[in-house]
């Protein structure tokens, strides 16, 4: 939301995510009206009780009436700055051109830099203005939210999840081993992957890959066996062993967790990689791979979720083409800490486009001699993405 203030050039920061607000007076020669459809005049919201929205010229100095515009809506009209100074306009405005929402309206919009305060002639009516701006956007955008969602109408018009007609839950993953080029992952047995897998953590000097678990770390064999043997043998945490080709050996975890057929979600979590494993091709092929199957067992959703100061676990979904949703907070506590909830997910229909950024990263010649990538899974996935965070 923008007021201009005509006598006093000090700057506010209030939103610099909303778009601007024309305050529309017969003196007011800074602000010049673009041409406004019929649909977006009927969708226009006044501060005040008249029924109409008056032409400019008709706006005497004493109505003060401001006239709000969202950008959420389909069709935009905007009032645009034009006699701004140069130092102004550069502090203010960005022109945004021509775009396309996502019902393929185009639209026109005026981007705020830097909101001003308003005019002190407004009196005590200013925050009362600013209040009916905000909530009239705050609405707006709801409303942008439920029309960018799939979703079906029932009698009375209201907006309703999309039909499912067709669906079957799928079956819970299987035990079978999942076969990549880097590495394959088998579901785990203590007896055959704890040792390997302690001696690849124990690399890890400082504990850090522990951190951020609700477990661990482990300072002997015995113990760590010993864990896996009472944590580990699940159907729920489904937990895989990541071996590498080249040596045979186990040198990271994950699992499917919180898997429900019913609703078609599943989770993948307990990822835990030991230092031979990071930052390694194997590393984002056992996620490909897990996501992979998941998918093609005919999941809808496929989580994440991690402590919400992880920054390297954040970083590491939204690589892999997880949308960021939001933070639970205080969510859990474990270690005798706070825990706030960052989540995660891809759902079934952005799998197609997810699997192609894959299969281009992990193809052979995107490696030169040395092992160096070409190009980044980033690269590949974040335009995938819904929302970072």
């Amino acid at each position: 939301m923008a007021l201009r203030q005509k006598t006093d050039k000090k700057r506010t920061v209030i939103r610099a995510d909303l778009y601007i607000v024309g305050l529309v007076r017969r003196t007011h020669r800074s602000f010049r009206r673009l041409p406004m459809c019929q649909s977006f005049r009927q969708r226009l919201v006044r501060a005040g009780s008249q029924a109409s929205r008056p032409e400019p010229e008709q706006c005497s100095a004493e109505a003060n009436a401001p006239f709000f515009y969202a950008n959420s809506l389909p069709e935009m009209t905007l009032f645009r700055a034009h006699a701004f100074t140069s130092r102004q306009r550069r502090g203010i405005l960005r022109t945004n051109g021509s775009t396309e929402d996502s019902s393929g309206n185009e639209r026109h919009g005026v981007r705020v830099v830097t909101l001003k305060t308003v005019n002190p002639a407004y009196g005590p009516e200013w925050p009362r203005l600013l209040r009916i701006g905000a909530k009239f956007y705050a609405g707006q955008q709801n409303k942008s939210q439920v029309a960018s969602m799939p979703h079906d109408l029932n009698r009375p018009g209201q907006p309703i999840g999309f039909a499912l007609s067709d669906w079957k839950p799928p079956q819970r993953p299987p035990r079978d081993p999942m076969v990549g080029r880097f590495c394959r992952l088998e579901p785990l047995d203590p007896s055959r992957h704890a040792y390997d897998l302690h001696d690849a953590n124990a690399l890890d000097a400082e504990g850090m890959i522990w951190t951020y678990l609700r477990y661990g770390p482990f300072e002997c064999r015995d113990d760590f066996l010993g864990w896996m043997n009472d944590y580990c043998l699940g159907s729920d945490p489904l937990f895989h062993a990541i071996v590498v080709n080249t040596t045979g050996k186990a040198v990271g975890v994950a699992s499917y967790v919180r898997i429900n057929p019913e609703h078609g979600t599943i989770e993948v979590g307990h990822i835990n990689y030991s230092p031979l494993l990071q930052r390694t091709p194997a590393a984002t092929e056992a996620m490909y791979l897990m996501m992979k199957r998941a998918f093609e067992l005919g999941y809808r959703r496929y989580e994440w979720q991690c402590d919400a100061l992880n920054a390297k676990s954040r970083a590491a979904a939204q690589r892999l083409g997880l949308s960021f949703e939001g933070v639970f907070r205080q969510a859990t506590i474990y270690k005798g800490r706070n825990r706030d909830t960052a989540w995660f997910a891809a759902i079934d229909r952005e799998w197609p486009a997810l699997e192609d950024a894959f299969l281009r990263w992990l193809d052979p010649a995107n490696f030169d001699r040395r092992g160096e990538q070409r190009m980044r899974l980033t690269d590949l996935t974040s335009p995938i993405l819904k929302q970072r965070g």
